[in-house]
């Protein structure tokens, strides 16, 4: 036992210095944005959370049970910074600094009360006020990521590293682990703690490395579904009122963002987006997404993709004339903006992959 519980203390002092590293390393980045901001404040206080455990290094208070849990309620504390930096990423602006303060001061009072009166009733509670906020956040967090997601794939042709799926995938993580530390802690093992800590210290430098990567576009989704809305219902009254005007006005646009598409080729911009296509064909970008949405079923990131994948469809079997090509470039000449998503689509479309494709016609 006395290895395991080794073991316990160095992934501990492991994660100490992880956090203080990655506390380093986010501090330059937070001026990027909001989210890398909350994301440092949120490092930053479990470095220092992680720091007020070297308590227990002194055998006055190692068995204390009262000041052992006074330590799990101040590592709940890292539950507001962590949930405002998910909802950021999802709903960029949304979570104010009072909205982090009081929901932090909740604790603090808690925390408070557990000091001037320590019993099992204000501990529980302090617990449960945290679980709460988790739960909200998960609930919140996907709900605002289908939208978000929605609303970018109707704007934007390239939405690598713009997608907030992965925000989803680690706030389920980061509620697995709030409703774990108390069962894991409750009766402490050596080994639960070992694999605790080692199990969120992956999850951190996966949600780290993540936090990177992703681009942040700030959509007002709010004002977005306004917006479409509104083109809906005033399309509908003209559906009413005039339903032959309507259909030569689709009519007009599908032909005009067809022959624009294909003759100006502006899907080779890998960043291409909604406004600039409705710049090019003469419409406004609420009625060209409707459009898109109404009477072709699709959304602008699937309508755009499909004309890439139908020119890497041309260069690649021009491959047996003009020589041999990697896809990498093929995808890089087709206007997708990277191989990654390349492949991905290629396949959604052809039921193969570009390889696949390029054999296929070879023979």
């Amino acid at each position: 036992m006395l290895t395991v519980e080794a073991l316990a203390h160095e992934i501990r002092g492991g994660i100490t210095i992880f956090c203080i590293i990655w506390s380093f390393l986010l501090f330059p980045a937070r001026k990027q944005s909001r989210m890398m901001q909350l994301l440092f404040i949120s490092t930053l206080w479990l470095s220092l959370s992680y720091l007020k455990d070297t308590v227990f290094i002194f055998e006055a208070v190692k068995n204390n049970i009262f000041v052992d849990n006074l330590a799990k309620l101040i590592d709940l504390t890292f539950v507001p910074f962590i949930g405002a930096f998910f909802i950021e990423a999802t709903r960029p602006g949304l979570p104010k600094n009072w909205h982090i303060a009081l929901a932090f001061a909740l604790q603090l009072c808690l925390i408070a009360a557990y000091v001037l009166k320590p019993n099992a009733i204000i501990f529980l509670s302090a617990f449960f006020l945290s679980l709460a906020m988790a739960i909200g956040t998960l609930f919140f967090v996907i709900i605002s990521a289908s939208r978000y997601n929605k609303v970018l794939s109707y704007n934007y042709s390239n939405i690598e590293n713009k997608n907030v799926s992965w925000v989803v995938r680690y706030s389920l993580l980061f509620f697995v682990f709030v409703i774990s530390y108390p069962l894991l802690f409750n009766h402490t093992v050596w080994l639960s703690e070992a694999v605790y800590n080692l199990g969120w210290m992956i999850v951190l430098s996966f949600l780290f490395i993540m936090s990177k990567k992703h681009k942040v576009v700030n959509l007002n989704i709010d004002v977005y579904d306004a917006h479409v809305n509104s083109a809906s219902s005033d399309c509908n009254d003209e559906l009413i009122s005039n339903k032959e005007e309507i259909t030569m006005k689709d009519d007009l646009i599908g032909n005009k963002l067809f022959k624009t598409m294909e003759e100006e080729k502006l899907f080779l911009n890998p960043e291409l987006s909604l406004r600039e296509v409705s710049a090019a064909i003469g419409s406004n970008m609420k009625y060209l997404s409707l459009y898109l949405n109404r009477n072709l079923g699709t959304s602008f990131y699937e309508y755009v993709n499909k004309f890439r994948v139908e020119e890497a469809c041309v260069l690649i079997q021009r491959m047996e004339r003009d020589g041999r090509r990697n896809m990498a470039e093929v995808a890089q000449l087709s206007g997708f903006n990277s191989l990654s998503s390349f492949n991905r689509y290629f396949k959604k479309e052809k039921n193969m992959t570009p390889k696949e494709y390029y054999y296929f016609h070879k023979n």
